[in-house]
């Protein structure tokens, strides 16, 4: 009657221990009522909890050196289309060096972005790895198989979590930014891409202290007045094989330095985020909430926890397998069972 009932309208803990003990008494009352409105399904499936329950994250591992692990992903559509008839942008991002590489592509067809991935080989080589999302060009056979022809690992990030794609994510940010005022005067953005790829890849990432260029090449890039700047000719190399070996410890200390940076940006950039969690207890077979963002009209009065859901097995803290889930959200919340 205190809680279930339309005058009672589902209240808060304290609200309804405020109703019931002004007129009755009885043993551990805020205990019971406290568990009572905790195990209530209608409030456990609409109320927000102010508890932040994600698992905590983890860094993905630093490669070696450029051009062995990449990521990638489709921007795009752009509007308007180029007068090639190019509305995407396939991109690529070199996780150690966050060198970037972009090509204009007319569809995110599986068949053109699988060419794609053969230009970037011709380019920078076979790679290790590349880590794609789930998009039906990434998992198609096509893309597979040329893939398993090049010998390259393809790892995908989870479903709906686009902020393991953090690197390729940043650098659409960046492409967004320094293409929109030329798309703004009417210009053919598709010819500008390179250039605008030059800035990207020319500008010094904080966290890593070089720039995307100088980590790959070992030197800065010349722009059109650095010819007025001529280097002394006495502090050149006398011969190929001497400029080699400069190249090659410059090169070496630049790189050195890159994974001490990332690693320590790594270290503080986990530390901020895991900061503010609060560790999620769970085991198999316990039942749980998975949160759901109401959509449509009314969606103020719809419930934005789907459930409750039988927890089947824990693969790690950051995927766990539910039976029969309606979607497949990764944050949920623990299910308040009453005892007793």
């Amino acid at each position: 009657m205190y809680h279930d009932s339309s005058l009672g309208g589902h209240g808060g803990i304290q609200h309804t221990i405020d109703l019931i003990k002004g007129k009755y008494f009885f043993s551990k009352l805020a205990q019971k009522i406290s568990d009572y409105i905790k195990s209530c399904p209608a409030c456990q499936r609409r109320k927000l909890t102010k508890i932040n329950t994600k698992a905590g994250i983890v860094a993905y591992r630093t490669p070696d050196s450029p051009f062995q692990v990449w990521q990638i992903d489709i921007f795009g559509p752009i509007n308007p289309i180029s007068p090639t008839g190019n509305q995407y942008v396939c991109t690529a991002i070199d996780l150690f060096s966050k060198f970037v590489f972009a090509e204009a592509i007319p569809t995110a067809d599986t068949i053109t972005v699988s060419e794609v991935l053969f230009r970037m080989v011709s380019q920078f080589g076979v790679f290790d790895t590349i880590i794609s999302d789930q998009g039906s060009e990434f998992i198609s056979k096509c893309f597979k198989e040329v893939c398993r022809l090049l010998d390259i690992n393809h790892e995908y990030t989870p479903s709906f979590a686009h902020h393991c794609l953090g690197a390729c994510e940043r650098s659409h940010r960046t492409l967004a930014e320094r293409m929109t005022p030329y798309i703004a005067d009417g210009k053919n953005w598709q010819d500008l891409l390179p250039c605008i790829l030059f800035s990207m890849n020319n500008t010094v990432n904080a966290s890593l202290g070089y720039s995307p260029f100088e980590i790959v090449y070992g030197r800065r890039p010349n722009f059109p007045l650095t010819g007025h700047f001529r280097q002394d000719i006495n502090t050149l190399p006398n011969d190929c094989h001497e400029y080699v070996q400069n190249l090659c410890a410059r090169l070496e200390i630049i790189r050195s330095e890159v994974k001490e940076h990332a690693l320590t940006s790594q270290i503080k950039m986990v530390e901020r985020v895991n900061d503010s969690l609060n560790p999620l207890q769970y085991a198999e077979h316990d039942y749980v909430y998975l949160s759901k963002n109401p959509t449509g009209q009314g969606q103020k009065l719809k419930y934005r926890y789907a459930g409750p859901y039988i927890i089947h097995k824990i693969h790690s803290p950051h995927m766990v397998v539910l039976k029969d889930p309606d979607s497949h959200k990764n944050a949920f919340r623990i299910l308040f069972t009453l005892i007793g």
